[in-house]
């Protein structure tokens, strides 16, 4: 028994180092620091944080515009009345993509015709955000506000943005829109994300670049281990679909530069608000 302990008290010490210690692949943060960054997101002692904005930044975000509107367009009719399929009905959905905050490909170039809400990706997450965050609630076929819902639509954006971000970030399934078979790709490590683009992110660089860096430090992630060109490209677009295109544009964290030809990937970029709202605290030990 006195030998275990001996040997134990020997390996604790290098353990503890190890785990503090830097990895370059971690962008210099040690295994501890990474295991915040992944199942403490934002929390206390986590090196990525959000930082409070100015009301005309918030007011730049896309999304939180879109979440507020149909917030509000609930409260003035105190409770909306959905489709007999439990749907937003059409006039709902075509005043709210009317606003503009954030035009979709599909709709724009005439290959989906606006109808319902399920031929509007962000009217469909945005109703799925309230819903989760417990903002609106559906009952007997209509939507209302919560008490909680009113409460925040009481605060101003420093309270609500947060709660937005953070049920988006944890909360919803990122691949609820695609069929890729990487369930976690992309929403698992999304801090370390953030830490590549607050790195990397003031010059334009194309979208396999940090998926590369992504998969070099979270590798268990990447579809069908044996590894081959396909499943590669299809991880690393999988992880650029949902971490740029359907999430950081969303709240105009992002630049995305489409190429001209149809192969090229899209260059990615942080914008103004990145900087603003994002802070990162630089790693312990780096090494």
């Amino acid at each position: 028994m006195g030998n275990m302990k001996n040997i134990r008290d020997q390996i604790e010490p290098v353990i503890q180092e190890l785990n503090l210690k830097g990895i370059p692949d971690f962008e210099g943060y040690s295994p501890f620091e990474m295991g915040l960054i992944i199942d403490e997101l934002f929390g206390e002692n986590c090196p990525v944080q959000l930082n409070p904005l100015s009301e005309a930044d918030y007011l730049q975000i896309p999304l939180l515009n879109l979440y507020k509107y149909l917030a509000k367009f609930i409260r003035s009719e105190g409770e909306m009345k959905l489709t007999a399929r439990g749907y937003l009905s059409p006039r709902v959905v075509k005043d709210m993509y009317g606003q503009g905050f954030i035009p979709e490909y599909p709709i724009e170039g005439g290959i989906t015709k606006l109808t319902t809400e399920n031929d509007s990706l962000t009217v469909q997450l945005v109703r799925i955000l309230l819903e989760m965050g417990g903002i609106i609630k559906k009952r007997n076929n209509k939507l209302s506000l919560t008490k909680q819902g009113e409460a925040l639509l009481q605060k101003d954006d420093h309270i609500l943005f947060p709660h937005l971000f953070k049920s988006a970030c944890k909360k919803f399934n990122w691949a609820y829109f695609d069929a890729f078979e990487g369930m976690h790709i992309g929403q698992y490590g999304f801090g370390f994300s953030l830490i590549l683009l607050n790195n990397y992110g003031r010059k334009q660089r194309g979208a396999s670049f940090y998926a590369e860096k992504y998969f070099t430090a979270l590798p268990d992630l990447v579809e069908n281990q044996a590894s081959n060109e396909e499943s590669t490209l299809t991880s690393a677009f999988c992880y650029s679909t949902r971490t740029f295109v359907r999430f950081l544009a969303y709240f105009n964290l992002v630049s995305i530069q489409d190429q001209k030809m149809f192969w090229e990937e899209p260059m990615i970029g942080t914008t103004t608000l990145f900087t603003k709202l994002i802070k990162i605290i630089p790693p312990m030990n780096p090494r």
